[in-house]
């Protein structure tokens, strides 16, 4: 008896099953690489609205400490309004996604010699007028990052 050209089904189904197989993982692949760097290029941008941010409150401060800056105690939305940001509720959303805000808290020292003293906890024995800890921070989707840093009354306005 003479042999058969071509395939059977249990080949075919055999063939197409790895194929499938084969797909499915690439797809897989593809799809976990988009969100990674999907979720990196978010992480960048938090990153640099984080330092405009830190560099928006340096400007304020430069603009004038006792208007802007002193007598800030708490939570601010750091919004940019026409050509200038500005520290006021309520928080705009950047690019859809991201909010932004400033957090001021004031400088104690740790005994009433002043400026030289250790920083300590609020309340401490002097609480330095000129210093505030700022705390700037980006939040989207569920994810936060946030930069500390101490702003100093350098031009004394």
């Amino acid at each position: 008896m003479a042999r058969k050209r071509g395939f059977s089904l249990i080949e075919v189904l055999v063939g197409l099953a790895i194929f499938v197989i084969i797909v499915v993982s690439v797809y897989g692949s593809v799809t976990v690489a988009n969100k990674a760097v999907n979720k990196a290029g978010e992480k960048r941008q938090a990153a640099f609205l984080l330092e405009e941010g830190v560099e928006a409150v340096r400007r304020m401060r430069d603009a004038g400490w006792d208007a802007k800056i002193k007598d800030r105690t708490a939570s601010y939305c750091l919004n940019f309004v026409g050509s200038q940001f500005t520290l006021d509720d309520p928080c705009s959303q950047i690019d859809s996604t991201f909010t932004r805000t400033a957090i001021f808290n004031n400088v104690c020292r740790a005994d009433e010699s002043g400026k030289k003293s250790d920083i300590v906890s609020c309340p401490g024995a002097y609480t330095d007028s000129d210093i505030k800890k700022v705390t700037v921070t980006v939040t989207w989707k569920g994810y936060t990052e946030s930069v500390d840093f101490y702003l100093a009354n350098l031009f004394k306005n």
